[in-house]
C-alpha cells in the first residue's frame, strides 16, 4: 500500500496486554490519524486506555463489528466505517459509514 507517509508497525514479544497499552501510548505519541484492523483488536485497544479522538478515522473489516464496540467508539468522536471483502484476498470491497446509534 502506498500512502506518502511513515505507517508504524508493533510487533513484539511482550504479553498481548503490554502491546496494546504500547499501541495506545504510539497512537497518542505520533498523533496517528487513522487505523485499521478488527473489531475485537479497536476493543483492546479501548480496553487498554485509549480514549479516541476527534480527527480520528478508523475502518474495521474480518468481523461482526457490535453495535456496542461502534456506539463506545462513536463517543470517543472516532468517525468509524465498517467495510467487508472477502477474507482469502484481504480485499475490501465494499465500505460503510456508521453515523446513527
Amino acid at each position: 500500500m502506498c500512502l506518502g507517509f511513515p505507517v508504524p508497525v508493533l510487533f513484539n514479544a511482550q504479553p498481548l496486554s503490554q502491546r496494546f497499552a504500547e499501541a495506545v501510548e504510539l497512537i497518542e505519541k505520533n498523533g496517528i490519524t487513522f487505523m485499521s484492523c478488527t473489531p475485537a483488536t479497536y476493543r483492546l485497544i479501548v480496553n487498554a486506555g485509549w480514549k479516541g479522538a476527534r480527527r480520528f478515522k478508523l475502518t474495521s473489516a474480518g468481523d461482526t463489528f457490535p453495535r456496542h464496540t461502534v456506539n463506545e467508539l462513536r463517543a470517543l468522536g472516532v468517525d468509524v466505517w465498517n467495510s467487508y471483502g472477502p477474507t482469502e484476498t484481504t480485499v475490501v470491497c465494499t465500505m460503510y459509514h456508521v453515523t446513527e446509534d
